[in-house]
């Protein structure tokens, strides 16, 4: 992806205004839409893209570490990463057809794997995926 030396609030012009309340959440995102997409740590990333925020820039990164580890980690569980981006499926394969293709990639990887440590409950959510999109 070009421009990750960009953060998502320079990538979409868009400076939020001070949310006028205090949760973690909220601050933390806020926060996180200053930094750099080249900078932001595999926590940052998947909350953002669990938030839908800066989708557009963000699951194009997020695919690229994927490749690399499907169950790449934040602070939540092994394979969190991959989860966010799960749950983006509809944006994915709806809005940018051109990841579809590596999502898909990696979602297959993922359940022909000997040894996942997703849930089998994730595991359903990804076939159910792939089921709707065969080869």
């Amino acid at each position: 992806m070009k421009n990750v030396h960009l953060s998502i609030e320079q990538l979409e012009k868009d400076v939020w205004p001070d949310p006028g309340f205090t949760s973690r959440l909220v601050a933390k995102c806020h926060a996180l839409r200053k930094i750099p997409v080249q900078d932001l740590d595999t926590e940052g990333l998947r909350m953002l893209i669990g938030q839908e925020i800066g989708l557009a820039f963000l699951i194009p990164t997020a695919l690229t570490k994927l490749a690399t580890n499907p169950y790449l980690e934040g602070d939540m569980f092994e394979g969190d990463v991959l989860m966010a981006v799960v749950k983006q499926s509809d944006f994915i394969l709806n809005t940018a057809p051109e990841l579809a293709e590596p999502f898909l990639d990696i979602c297959r990887r993922v359940t022909n794997a000997h040894h996942c440590p997703l849930s089998k409950r994730n595991i359903h959510i990804i076939n159910s995926i792939l089921d709707d999109h065969p080869r």
